[in-house]
Parts: C-alpha cells; sequence; structure tokens
C-alpha cells in the first residue's frame, strides 16, 4: 500500500492582491458602453471572480 506524502503544510489558497490601476479605469470610462454603445455616463463595471469580501481586479473591467 502506498503511503501519502503530505507537501508543504500552510492554506490550500494563498490571497493575492487584485490589481488597482486608476489610469486603466479612465481608459475603460472613454470606451463606449457594450450594452447600447453610448459614449457618456459610462463607468467601468468589474468582471470576474470575486464574492462577498472579495475584489475583482481592475484589468478585468469592461464599460457599461
Amino acid at each position: 500500500m502506498i503511503q501519502p506524502s503530505q507537501l508543504s503544510p500552510g492554506p490550500l489558497y494563498t490571497k493575492e492582491k487584485p490589481v488597482r490601476d486608476p489610469e486603466y479605469r479612465r481608459f475603460i470610462k472613454r470606451l463606449p458602453c457594450l450594452g447600447c454603445l453610448k459614449s457618456w455616463g459610462v463607468d467601468p463595471a468589474h468582471t470576474g471572480p470575486h464574492g462577498i469580501g472579495q475584489k475583482a481586479s481592475d484589468l478585468s473591467c469592461i464599460p457599461i
């Protein structure tokens, strides 16, 4: 019978801080909205995996 070997002890998931880039968010605000194609009143919306207490990276923003 093969004995399981323990890898390094510790948490399975290491938390990474999301990327925050105000310059990129300003760039996204200059693009037309993906839903209605208007170019005014556009805000960057975060997409991707995030939940309660988690923040998505600014690199996954889309104009809405």
